[in-house]
């Protein structure tokens, strides 16, 4: 979880900073990221559609 929330942070320093490139990869990241411990948060029949 602390990941998820460090890459959030990460994102928007970028964003502000002007660094539209690497906040892209940073989000994109997070979006993957976000998706493996939404699957890890349920059983293992509920998580096979993500």
């Amino acid at each position: 979880m602390a990941l998820v929330v460090a890459t959030a942070l990460l994102t928007m320093k970028y964003q502000r900073l002007g660094n539209d490139c690497v906040a892209a990869g940073v989000f994109t990241f997070l979006a993957g990221e976000t998706l493996i411990i939404s699957g890890n948060a349920t059983g293992l029949e509920a998580s096979v559609p993500s």
